[in-house]
């Protein structure tokens, strides 16, 4: 078991690093060169590689931690619609090894509420994760589900990817060219470089305090919540940096024990557990119950108490009691009549780790030498758990703005407009998730008040301490006054424990009626998922809202359709070959959604897609002239025709140019709506939000008013600031 204590490691690091320095002296190699450099091998730095390879552009991947201290801990588990759609079909194997990973759905889909795990259940709160609400009311608003999957599970999956892609990106013959993913190597410093083609110089050591240098063109950050660039470029923070100091306990329950098998009973099974009982208050994150990962959420209250003041038994008898509601050797009395031998070790404790749960924003996005520094992920903004907002932001950050880089990267267009797109379309996003995360934490505390807990009562305590005649005692006498303190503050939660206590039967109704009405804590937030756009104000919805297709602008995801694939220039064998990213669903089913990033190929260019509806082009008094001049090499623009019935099809046949002829089977297309008006034409951006909208108007287009159109929606999408 390893105790983890931030500043200890801290000085330990930097006393090896010094003493290997002295011993070996530094060295500097010749510097290398790369496109890009990704700090950081979390999910978001993982994710981003992926997506870099796909765009063919060279980059380099450090990460300070070694390979096996980024894949030991669960962390974060949660991943949403609109990341699990990003998976789908920008990434699919590593999708399809999300989907095989993840344990069944009924052992996750409640948030349960208790005195222990096993023990008396007070309320539960059931998550409609496979959708079935919409299966009954309404088409379903993505093609995906969301997933639960450990990090360290899910960050091994992007990592096979992402080494597998970078590897087969060719080398442009630049002298020095390096790609690649290095861990145990840290940054060390960010300069600019008088070099125009490298304008950035990244200063680099590795295990042994080697240092090397290699010059780049931008740098992302996703070095997490303590972001050291961030702070080497003099980065702000801004929001709350202290709502909650908790003890992260990762441990295992031992499969083929007792415990372990009474655990996976699905009767007994939940994504969280909410303990409440006179010994213990915590949270149970079941990662994977079939494996026995769990990981234990203990508030502490500091200056009064730290990680130092529990020992490793005070630790596992929390996790026995909030597990059983017993010491487990009484547990197993109770249950089998006599102590199972080897039993008591059901429980092994991976590591313990101190945090302070915050809601921060950084204050910009884009930094360092010539604004070629960006934050992503934690390194950009970190939210309370509530709600799984933070690892989602971030896959979602790595996924805005790369067709445009690319544009940026190859013909310097509309350059630094391009570049400060990121930081306006993604900030107000990480607000908005923000303020939504404190909301889903309030509604917790809710929940603990209900049961006599308030969370003010601590802070007040607190403040006790600090003041005459308490504060003369010494450091020790006080920590544990406030020890007792709290002890006594939890015995009423014993009358939870047994039904028939008039007390705890009347608490525990009142909780039931809060957690009916929907005032308890949600996991879907399909709106704030979905719904959110990048031009326009987002408009007020319900925490809770279901999501329904939007009146289409500027800016939004385009939403969810599912069309009937008719015909194409490709025989039908061949389309996943041509493009590896298209999801086909009951053999000719494609959604719109992405559907830019379902038709990217091996060109690396990036790619938009010109939705038509074939009515529009019958309309054209040359389409041929239209098509024959979309834009094809820089940018490449796949024509996608719809249908609303097969006569149509047959009658104009393929169109010149066109990749994809789909049916409106379903009059999906037809239904969606911009301003109340039907869709003509719809410009989807590389990262599957709209760049252009053309309403139905009823007249024949003239072929100069369309390019007109597509040229400005272009010119839109590539320098919105």
């Amino acid at each position: 078991m390893i105790r983890y204590n931030v500043q200890t490691s801290r000085i330990l690091l930097n006393a090896k690093s010094r003493l290997i320095a002295v011993e070996r002296g530094l060295s500097t190699a010749i510097a290398e060169r790369t496109n890009i450099i990704i700090i950081g091998g979390g999910p978001t730095g993982l994710l981003l590689s992926n997506l870099l390879s796909s765009y063919n552009q060279q980059h380099v991947l450090l990460e300070a931690r070694s390979e096996d201290q980024v894949m030991s801990h669960p962390q974060a588990h949660y991943i949403n619609l609109r990341s699990m759609e990003i998976l789908r079909h920008c990434v699919p194997r590593v999708y399809s090894g999300v989907l095989k990973g993840m344990a069944p759905a009924d052992t996750w889909e409640n948030f349960r509420f208790g005195t222990s795990v096993l023990g008396r259940q007070l309320g539960k709160v059931r998550n409609d994760v496979e959708g079935k609400h919409y299966a009954q009311n309404e088409s379903h608003p993505s093609p995906c589900r969301v997933g639960h999957l450990a990090q360290n599970k899910f960050c091994r999956l992007l990592l096979e990817e992402a080494r597998e892609r970078i590897a087969s990106l060719p080398l442009s013959g630049i002298d020095g060219q390096l790609k690649g993913i290095f861990f145990q190597n840290r940054v060390k410093s960010i300069s600019p470089h008088e070099d125009a083609k490298f304008p950035v110089t990244v200063v680099y050591a590795n295990e042994d305090a080697v240092e090397k240098q290699i010059h780049c063109n931008f740098v992302v950050a996703c070095d997490g919540s303590r972001s050291q660039t961030r702070q080497q470029m003099g980065g702000d923070m801004e929001g709350d940096p202290e709502i909650q100091h908790l003890l992260n306990v990762h441990f295992r329950t031992i499969p083929g024990t007792r415990l372990h098998s009474t655990l996976q009973d699905v009767d007994n099974c939940g994504m969280l557990h909410f303990v409440y009982n006179k010994h213990c208050i915590l949270v149970f994150v079941s990662h994977d119950v079939s494996e026995g990962e769990w990981v234990a959420q203990v508030p502490i209250f500091p200056p009064y108490q730290d990680i130092d003041s529990f020992s490793e038994k005070d630790i596992m008898r929390m996790l026995q009691i909030g597990l059983t509601g017993k010491d487990l050797r009484d547990w197993l009395t109770v249950k089998d009549g006599h102590s199972i031998s080897g039993e008591a070790d059901s429980i092994q404790i991976k590591s313990i780790r101190p945090w302070c749960m915050s809601s921060q924003v950084a204050s910009n996005y884009v930094a360092g030498p010539n604004g070629r520094v960006f934050l992503a992920g934690d390194a950009a903004h970190v939210f309370p758990p509530a709600g799984g907002f933070g690892m989602n932001t971030g896959l979602q950050d790595a996924t805005i703005k790369l067709g445009n880089w690319r544009c940026h990267i190859r013909k310097d267009y509309a350059s630094q407009k391009v570049l400060d797109s990121y930081e306006n379309e993604r900030r107000p996003v990480a607000m908005r998730n923000a303020a939504l995360s404190v909301r889903i934490y309030e509604r917790t505390l809710n929940v603990a008040r209900t049961l006599g807990l308030d969370a003010n009562h601590p802070r007040l305590v607190i403040d006790g301490m600090d003041s005459p005649p308490l504060k003369f005692l010494s450091m020790a006498a006080r920590r544990e006054t406030f020890a007792n303190l709290v002890r006594t503050a939890m015995l009423p939660l014993a009358s939870l424990e047994e039904k028939g206590n008039l007390y705890g039967d009347y608490i525990s109704k009142k909780l039931k009626q809060i957690l009916d009405r929907g005032d308890g804590l949600p996991l879907l937030f399909p709106s704030f998922e979905l719904g959110f756009t990048y031009d326009d104000d987002n408009d007020p919805v319900s925490d809770t809202a279901l999501y329904n297709t939007p009146d289409l602008k500027l800016g939004h995801r385009f939403p969810h359709c599912e069309l009937e694939i008719i015909c194409n220039n490709i025989e039908a064998s061949d389309l996943n070959k041509h493009y590896p990213h298209l999801a086909i669903s009951n053999g000719n089913q494609v959604s719109l959604t992405d559907i830019s990033a379902q038709l990217q190929n091996a060109s690396g260019a990036p790619t938009f897609a010109l939705i038509v509806s074939a009515e529009c082009l019958a309309k054209l008094k040359n389409w041929r002239s239209f098509v024959e001049t979309l834009p094809s090499e820089d940018w490449l623009l796949r024509l996608i025709t719809v249908h609303g019935d097969h006569q149509m099809w047959k009658d104009s046949g393929a169109y010149e140019n066109e990749c994809l002829s789909l049916f409106d089977s379903k009059s999906e297309w037809k239904s969606l709506r911009s301003d109340g008006v039907a869709l003509s034409a719809v410009l989807m951006r590389p990262d599957g939000h709209i760049a252009g909208i053309l309403q139905r108007n009823g007249d024949e287009y003239n072929v100069n008013v369309l390019h007109e159109w597509v040229d400005a929606a272009f010119d839109s999408s590539l320098q919105k600031a």
